[in-house]
């Protein structure tokens, strides 16, 4: 991409656990998933959690928030379901937030309030990544 992208997810990590009963949970696939002990690419490292991945288009903006509120809108009938999963499973909620930043073109990084509220209610980190280019 030429412009300043960035890319939301939502992870629910744990120590080994069955991806599919949160799929199913859910009602939704997942983008991608992992299992502890799977490789980490070539770097020679393994997985040391379970996560199942799930994660909206890439999108040239310059706007954090627009695309959080794309992935809170994914989620927005599941609020109940992902905290009874937290729970049922002891996992961990993580909200990721990539940033590669092209030409100098910074992006505006704040929330709003829904949000805030989501990522509250679900009890979720939230785990930015910056990458200049």
């Amino acid at each position: 991409m030429d412009n300043t992208n960035i890319k939301v997810s939502l992870r629910v990590i744990g120590d080994t656990y069955d991806t599919d009963e949160i799929s199913k949970e859910l009602c939704m696939k997942p983008t991608k998933t992992l299992k502890k002990g799977e490789p980490i690419r070539t770097t020679g490292k393994h997985y040391d959690y379970t996560a199942w991945i799930y994660g909206i288009e890439v999108c040239e903006t310059l706007d954090v928030n627009a695309q959080l509120s794309n992935l809170r809108e994914c989620f927005a009938d599941k609020v109940d379901k992902l905290v009874k999963l937290k729970k049922e499973f002891d996992l961990e909620i993580s909200i990721d937030v990539a940033i590669v930043v092209e030409k100098d073109e910074l992006p505006a990084i704040y929330m709003d309030s829904e949000v805030v509220k989501f990522i509250a209610r679900i009890d979720a980190r939230i785990d930015f990544d910056l990458y200049i280019n």
